[in-house]
C-alpha cells in the first residue's frame, strides 16, 4: 500500500462512521473469529446501497490489497457523496492502485472531498497544486488548501504551509511564520517539521541561532526514524555544536541514516573513513564502500571522491577509465568539481582521448559556477592557447577570479602572495 493510501487508511480506521442499518458491519471489531461474519454483513449492507457499508467493505478490500475491489466500492460510496471515500478513491487514482493512474481524476475526487472539509483531501490537493500534478501548478492555490487543512489541525499541511512561508512561495516570505508553523506541526508529532525546525535553529533562520535547540529537535525527529535528522545530528556531534564532540556517536547516527538509503550520510561515512577521526580508524576500503553506496544513490560529491581514489589507485586498482566515468556522472549532474576534474582528464588524456576543446568546455562549465579549480584551469588554457585561441587578458581574468578565492595555484601563476 502506498504512503498516501496508508496514511489515508489509518485516518479512516480511526474515524470510520457506520451508517444506520449497518451495525453488523463494524470493521473496528474485526478479529480472526469475526472476520467472515463482518465481511458478510458489510457485503450485504453495501449491496443494498448503504454508503457506510460500501466504505467499510472498500476498506476491507484495501487492507487485503485487493485494490480493484476496493476501488469499485470506494467509487460507489464516493458517488453517494462520502468524503472519506472520495479522498481514498482520489488517493488510489493518484497511485494507480485498482484503477488506471490518473492525476486529473485524483484531483477531481480530492477536490470533492476537500470542498466538504476533509482535511486530508485538502492537504493532498494542495500538494497536487504545489507539484502541478493533475492540475496547473499554482502555489497560491496550494497555500489556500494547505491553510484550510492546517486550520483543522493537519500536521502535514502545517509543515507544508511553513515551507511555503520560508520560501516566499505563494505567500510573502515570513521566516517567523515559517518557524511558528513548523513548531505547531512538530508539536503534533510530524518528524519532518521537527527536522525543519531543528534546521532553523541550526542556521538561525526565523529564530535565534541555538545549537542546543537544534540538537533537541533533530534528536526528536531522529527518534522518529527521520534519516535527514539523524545525519544532521551526526554532523552536530562531529563538530561539537550544541553537544560535546563525539565521532563515535556521529558514526552511529550516520550509519542509521545510511541504512535508510540517505545518500549524504553514506557520503559522510566515506569521508570519515577516508581521513579517520578520533575513535574512528581510517580505512580506505570502508571509504570506498560508502562512497560507492552514496554514488549509487546519486551523490555527485561521492562520485568525485570515489573517482579520485580510482585516479590515484588508493586501495583500489588504478583505473583512469573508471575515474573519468565517475567524474562524468558528477559533471552531468552539474557538480562543478566533477566538471573540472573531467576537464582535467581530457586535458591530460587520462581515461579518455586527449581533447583540449572538451577540456575547455568542462573547465568553462565549472568556472562559470564559481569553481576556483575550473577558473584556474580555464585561465591556463587561455594562457597556453590549448583548445582556445591564446588570450592573456582572458587568462588573467580567470586566474584572478580563482586567486580571489585564495586558490594557491592561481596566486602562484599570477606571482601573488596568499593574503
Amino acid at each position: 500500500m502506498g504512503t498516501g493510501l496508508r496514511a489515508a487508511s489509518a485516518a479512516l480506521l480511526a474515524a470510520v462512521s457506520l451508517s444506520a442499518g449497518a451495525a453488523d458491519c463494524d470493521i473496528s471489531a474485526i478479529n480472526e473469529g469475526t472476520a467472515a461474519e463482518v465481511f458478510r454483513a458489510c457485503t450485504e449492507a453495501a449491496e443494498s446501497g448503504d454508503t457506510g457499508a460500501e466504505l467499510n467493505l472498500a476498506y476491507i478490500y484495501a487492507i487485503g490489497k485487493r485494490y480493484q475491489d476496493a476501488a469499485r466500492w470506494f467509487r460507489k460510496a464516493a458517488e453517494h457523496g462520502n468524503p472519506d471515500a472520495q479522498y481514498l478513491l482520489g488517493t488510489l487514482s493518484l497511485e494507480g492502485k485498482g484503477v488506471a493512474r490518473s492525476p486529473s481524476e485524483a484531483a477531481r475526487w480530492l477536490r470533492k472531498a476537500a470542498e466538504q472539509g476533509h482535511s486530508g483531501a485538502q492537504h493532498s490537493l494542495g500538494t497536487l497544486y504545489a507539484g502541478g500534478i493533475g492540475v496547473g501548478r499554482s502555489m497560491s492555490e496550494a497555500v489556500r488548501w494547505y491553510r484550510k487543512a492546517a486550520e483543522q489541525g493537519n500536521a502535514e499541511a502545517m509543515n507544508n504551509l511553513g515551507s511555503a512561508y520560508c520560501a516566499g512561495s505563494g505567500v510573502p516570505q515570513s521566516l517567523s511564520e515559517c518557524a511558528r508553523l513548523f513548531r505547531k506541526s512538530a508539536e503534533l508529532g510530524n518528524d519532518t517539521a521537527m527536522f525543519n525546525l531543528g534546521l532553523m535553529f541550526e542556521n538561525g533562520r526565523g529564530v535565534p541561532q541555538d545549537y542546543r535547540e537544534a540538537v533537541k529537535w533533530h534528536r526528536m525527529a531522529a527518534d522518529h526514524g527521520n534519516a535527514r535528522a539523524e545525519s544532521n545530528l551526526a554532523a552536530l556531534y562531529a563538530e561539537g555544536r550544541g553537544v560535546p564532540v563525539s565521532y563515535t556517536e556521529a558514526r552511529s547516527l550516520y550509519e542509521s541514516a545510511a541504512a535508510k538509503g540517505y545518500a549524504p550520510a553514506c557520503f559522510s561515512l566515506g569521508v570519515m573513513y577516508q581521513f579517520g577521526r578520533p575513535g574512528v580508524s581510517a580505512s580506505i576500503p570502508a571509504a570506498v564502500k560508502w562512497y560507492r553506496k552514496a554514488a549509487d544513490l546519486g551523490s555527485s560529491q561521492a562520485m568525485v571522491n570515489l573517482g579520485s581514489l580510482y585516479e590515484n589507485g588508493q586501495s583500489v586498482a588504478r583505473s583512469y577509465g573508471e575515474a573519468a566515468r565517475l567524474y562524468r556522472k558528477a559533471a552531468e549532474q552539474g557538480f562543478a568539481l566533477g566538471e573540472s576534474n573531467l576537464g582535467s582528464m581530457y586535458q591530460r588524456g587520462l581515461g579518455v582521448s586527449r581533447n583540449y576543446s572538451e577540456a575547455v568546455r568542462w573547465f568553462r562549465k565549472a568556472a562559470e559556477q564559481g569553481s576556483p579549480e575550473g577558473q584556474y584551469n580555464l585561465g591556463l588554457m587561455y594562457r597556453q592557447g590549448l583548445g582556445v585561441q591564446r588570450n592573456e587578458r582572458e587568462a588573467e581574468k580567470w586566474l584572478r577570479l580563482a586567486a580571489a578565492q585564495g586558490y594557491a595555484a592561481a596566486l602562484q601563476a599570477l606571482g601573488m602572495q596568499r593574503p
